[in-house]
């Protein structure tokens, strides 16, 4: 047994590497306790705690739910299962890029008429240049408006029970649907989003007869006239975007026929499948890293979208966890995204 050879402080220290390991986890450079504990960790964790509650000299033995200790490291060892989930689920990353918020404020995203090109300039020649972020400086096109993180959360509560019996397999399928549940909002939040066409400040929406908008269904002819609109289309000082179209999303009954699509006519293009979509409806995007037509929010500072923290009971003695994500996606304009369906 672990505690008759190491202080609990050292099983603790070891507790959340042990529990990663058990849920399946890859762990680089683990504790040198880890691989033991996690032959039963949440048991042996509990004893631990439990051990190093207990006051000296008395005899009665501290109850491990009692310390913070057990919650910490308990919410340590199964964040990385709670990413990884998240991970896999959130399948709209795939054309998002990131927009980093600094706090939870509304803020306004302005897309400015500026210059995408650079001018010939000789060895000597003064270069031209133009201000960004004084006031009549630049002309603003389009406006995404009161972009903002909201935040979701959910309490957990495990048994004594459960941690008595080590069912670490349960706890895997409870604790990681808050991964797969954090990936779902954030996809409603985006097709949301997509679905209501907002309105930019030059009063027309995002999506715009003639524009970036196919009246017509997913096959080879409006594919490609999508694909043409992407490369036409104008940029706020009149140049072609000149974007390739790099990801399909489609309404769920289209998945089969785009994959097929794509894959008879050879395309470099990623399908995406959401129920979150009317019937018929498709959209391509260009590739986010060339430029994001969609946007996910972070806050700064943040590591991961789904944090999972230690929360206090006062109802029972259940051990208590705390999901918390801090989420939010929104469309950025019109350029590199078009609309299809009837």
């Amino acid at each position: 047994m672990l505690l008759d050879n190491f202080p609990p402080a050292e099983i603790i220290a070891a507790a959340p590497d042990a529990l990663a390991l058990a849920l399946g986890e890859h762990v680089s450079a683990p504790h040198p306790l880890a691989s033991a504990l996690a032959e039963r960790p949440l048991s042996g964790l509990a004893e631990a705690c439990s051990r190093l509650a207990q006051r000296p000299g008395t005899p009665v033995r501290a109850q491990y739910y009692t310390t913070h200790h057990f919650d910490t490291a308990f919410a340590a060892g199964v964040q990385a299962l709670v990413t990884r989930r998240f991970t896999a689920q959130a399948e709209h990353r795939r054309f998002c890029g990131e927009l980093v918020l600094r706090d939870y404020k509304p803020a306004d995203f302005p897309e400015f008429d500026m210059p995408d090109e650079l001018s010939v300039t000789g060895e000597l020649n003064e270069f031209g240049y133009q201000f960004v972020g004084e006031e009549n400086s630049e002309k603003v096109i389009e406006r995404l408006e009161n972009v903002r993180l909201n935040t979701f959360g959910r309490l957990l509560y495990i048994s004594r029970q459960m941690v008595k019996n080590d069912d670490i397999g349960l706890v895997a399928n409870i604790i990681g649907g808050l991964g797969n549940a954090g990936a779902r909002t954030e996809a409603r939040l985006l097709y949301q989003g997509l679905n209501l066409n907002p309105v930019m400040l030059d009063g027309e929406r995002v999506f715009v007869p003639g524009k970036n908008i196919i009246d017509g269904p997913l096959d080879e002819t409006n594919l490609s006239a999508g694909m043409t609109m992407m490369r036409r289309f104008q940029t706020p000082v009149g140049n072609p975007a000149d974007l390739s179209a790099r990801h399909l999303v489609v309404a769920a009954e289209l998945e089969l026929p785009a994959l097929k699509l794509t894959h008879q006519l050879g395309l470099n293009i990623t399908v995406t499948a959401t129920p979150l979509l009317p019937a018929q409806r498709w959209f391509l995007f260009s590739d986010p890293e060339q430029h994001a037509a969609c946007v996910t929010l972070k806050l700064a500072g943040s590591t991961t979208a789904v944090m999972i923290e230690r929360a206090t009971s006062f109802k029972d003695d259940s051990h208590v966890l705390r999901a918390r994500a801090d989420l939010g996606a929104r469309i950025m304009g019109r350029m590199g995204a078009v609309r299809g369906g009837e």
